[in-house]
């Protein structure tokens, strides 16, 4: 089993990158589409959220996508999104604001999960930094771009941490193909 995952933030071409790989590579793509899910309990994914209702979201997010990764039947899978990519939404809105003891809790017991789903289902990951031109879409989060280097950073140190294989697509490498040849050189190694 190789499955293979993108974290990064939002605008950073991940779902480009995954599509482009299963149709050179024929691995299939699974995507996983958090804005649904915002939609479905009467949020947008731009909305900035207090933390008992991101938390809510954030995990009603883990529990869609274990649950579609759980039902895929191949041997190998690419994913545009990570459960640590969902860990770094909940951390940017946490910032410094002031939590009580419960939510605190909630919270580490929160990203516990998402680095132990990440452990249990992922084996080749790629952190995508921001390097391309942005472009806002209808029902995705907006274009912020501290926001966008704040997830970044915090990915990388969330990888970094957990000492997990991965690669960090340099950020020079803006090309589709030269991001495919990227990918399929660390899926050799």
């Amino acid at each position: 089993m190789t499955n293979i995952a993108f974290c990064g933030a939002h605008g950073t071409g991940k779902t480009t990158l995954a599509i482009a790989l299963e149709q050179k590579l024929g691995i299939p793509y699974i995507p996983i589409d958090a804005s649904d899910v915002f939609l479905q309990y009467g949020f947008h994914p731009s909305d900035k959220l207090d933390i008992r209702n991101r938390l809510f979201v954030q995990q009603k997010i883990l529990e869609k996508a274990e649950n579609i990764w759980f039902d895929v039947d191949e041997p190998s899978f690419i994913c545009d999104r990570t459960p640590l990519d969902m860990a770094a939404y909940l951390l940017a809105d946490v910032g410094n604001g002031e939590l009580d003891q419960r939510t605190q809790t909630e919270v580490m017991d929160y990203l516990a999960d998402c680095f132990n789903v990440t452990i249990q289902w992922f084996d080749k990951i790629i952190l995508i930094p921001p390097a391309i031109a942005f472009v806002e879409r209808e029902y995705k989060a907006a274009i912020n771009q501290p926001l966008i280097f704040e997830l970044h950073a915090l990915l990388l140190g969330m990888l970094n941490y957990l000492d997990l294989p991965h690669k960090v697509l340099p950020k020079e490498c803006m090309e589709l193909s030269d991001r495919v040849r990227f990918v399929e050189d660390y899926l050799k190694e």
